[in-house]
């Protein structure tokens, strides 16, 4: 969980078997195009401190992408489908090396 400095929680996430299942930040916390760290410290924390490795994401959220990109995570494997069977083309990531 990330909390801002009055303890107003701006975002969370969530690891399951090496996996970063969940990662949500408050839209008033990723300003104008321009966030404000909340999602880059939920997934250091997750990949320095809970062993996270990989990642999914939906194809067409590109912003998603270039954080975790950043971060160190490559595209292994594309599917047309979401973990729910639902028509959403996913992109599988994992850690480098």
């Amino acid at each position: 969980m990330y909390k801002d400095t009055e303890g107003k929680i701006l975002g969370f996430s969530g690891v399951a078997g090496g996996n970063i299942a969940m990662l949500f930040v408050l839209p008033e916390a990723q300003a104008q195009g321009q966030g404000q760290g909340v999602g880059t410290a939920l997934c250091r924390h997750a990949i320095l401190k809970q062993s996270a490795t990989k990642i999914d994401v939906y194809e067409k959220n590109p912003r998603a992408k270039g954080l975790y990109e950043k971060l160190g995570f490559q595209v292994e494997t594309r599917t047309e489908t979401d973990g729910e069977g639902l028509p959403y083309p996913t992109l599988h990531m994992q850690l480098r090396p």
